[in-house]
């Protein structure tokens, strides 16, 4: 099993950070992606072989991996908060990857975008899709979930959530993943880690490209990457969590693989909290306290 060095790591993250891509400007990510069927780390000829590579009309870059197992959808997205691209002047804080406070990183969702890069180089089966147009209201995501076919995909992850610890089981107050496959996967994560990754289950999830496959796939989340004050001047990013994030995944992936979905796409929740499709609603409902980063209506407009 192949798996990334910190260093290539780093490297990889950074040079994606170096300046801001906004919706429309995603394509200054995808240099720093790998592209089957050429460039797989050692080890991983035969899964590049037979795997492909294709940016669609909606500026969604896709990347397939094929194997056997759990089919899974995994997810992160290009553009960034903010309104035109700007060079980052980044500091670093021992692991820890901040501004000047001039910018925003841009680590949602490079971050994901890093490690899903590194999943694809070990040869880990499934489908990579780095979304366009997340920031303005999941643009890429909900146009590919109109090709997406019922049952398709056994789950959807992911990895563009704040913090080290979630995963993610409710997005708007709507369930997307069951307690016992979240719970299951945690374990997984916990266990390929040696313990230093320790996540939950989440019910306080907001609004990301996963929420869009909820009624066509089992299994959607979202998982902790390990960034803080996204959307802001302030934002920084645990470099070391999210590798060691990646190197857990990759493990998982090429060992027994994810867990078989438990949830039942077909039936209705019984403890959703709100109708698909309003964010606006939601977020007027919901106590701002319980995550402190979450930014006012108002102040996310100001960030357009």
């Amino acid at each position: 099993m192949w798996a990334p060095t910190y260093r290539k790591f780093r490297d990889t993250l950074t040079s994606m950070c170096r300046i801001t891509s906004p919706h429309g400007c995603e394509p200054y990510v995808w240099p720093h992606l790998p592209s089957p069927p050429s460039g797989g780390a050692p080890g991983t000829r035969d899964a590049y072989e037979y795997g492909g590579t294709e940016i669609d009309k909606d500026g969604n870059y896709i990347v397939t991996i094929p194997g056997k197992g759990v089919d899974i959808l995994w997810t992160s997205h290009c553009d960034t908060a903010d309104s035109h691209p700007t060079i980052v002047n980044m500091k670093w804080n021992g692991d820890m990857l901040k501004t000047d406070g001039k910018t925003i990183l841009g680590a949602d969702d490079k971050v994901g975008c890093a490690i899903m890069a590194m999943m694809i180089r070990a040869g880990c089966p499934g489908t990579y899709a780095f979304f366009a147009g997340e920031e303005v209201g999941c643009v890429g995501s909900s146009a590919y979930a109109t090709k997406t076919r019922l049952l398709q995909y056994d789950a959807c992850i992911s990895l563009d959530r704040k913090g080290y610890d979630s995963v993610i089981t409710h997005q708007c107050g709507t369930r997307c993943c069951s307690d016992a496959w979240g719970t299951e996967l945690a374990k997984l994560l916990s266990d390929a880690s040696d313990g230093y990754i320790d996540m939950s289950v989440d019910s306080t999830g907001v609004f990301t490209d996963s929420r869009e496959f909820i009624d066509l796939v089992p299994e959607c989340t979202n998982l902790s990457v390990g960034y803080f004050m996204q959307h802001t001047p302030s934002e920084h990013t645990n470099v070391m969590f999210a590798y060691q994030l990646c190197c857990a995944l990759i493990k998982i992936v090429s060992g027994d693989g994810i867990p078989a979905p438990q949830r039942d796409v077909t039936a209705d929740d019984d403890d959703d909290t709100e109708s698909y499709g309003s964010l606006t609603r939601w977020l007027a409902k919901r106590n701002r306290s319980i995550d402190k980063d979450m930014l006012s209506d108002e102040d996310w407009r100001n960030m357009l």
